[in-house]
């Protein structure tokens, strides 16, 4: 194992926090809550399918299906504004230090672009399957399937 210090950061979330557990025996790590990395905030649509969210606000969907980057779900926020809080939360992380991050999917795709500097149509393209794990390297990933 590397000599670098390890920091086991987690979403605040139940689900999130859950699995940060099961990395916490692995890893010796206790889990820090970080709100930056919490998911994406869909506000008013929370727990509502796409089907729904279409039935229900029919207008608000075809604004978002307009801008879907740029769009700010009533209540909640848009794609951009949870690409800046990934933003955010890179540029207070530690070079020196090993990160194992524990979030969602749609946060994870906002981290990946935005340490790899892509674009919102590059990054609303990125996969994030269950049961993988994305490894963030000298301004790369490649991802694990577990």
């Amino acid at each position: 194992m590397s000599s670098q210090p390890l920091s086991l950061i987690t979403s605040p979330l139940g689900r999130a926090r859950q699995t940060a557990a099961f990395f916490a025996a692995a890893l010796n790590a206790k889990p820090q809550p970080q709100p930056l990395i919490k998911e994406y905030g869909y506000g008013e649509w929370e727990g509502l399918t796409s089907t729904q969210v279409q039935q229900l606000h029919p207008h608000e969907w075809a604004a978002r299906q307009a801008d879907n980057w740029n769009y700010v779900v009533p209540g909640g926020e848009s794609y951009a504004m949870a690409f800046e809080r990934a933003r955010q939360w890179l540029a207070t992380l530690d070079a020196n230090q090993i990160i194992v991050a524990v979030s969602h999917q749609m946060m994870g795709r906002v981290i990946r672009g935005a340490y790899l500097g892509l674009t919102a149509q590059a990054t609303m393209a990125l996969q994030q399957n269950n049961g993988e794990i994305i490894l963030l390297a000298q301004g790369q990933e490649q991802v694990v399937r577990v």
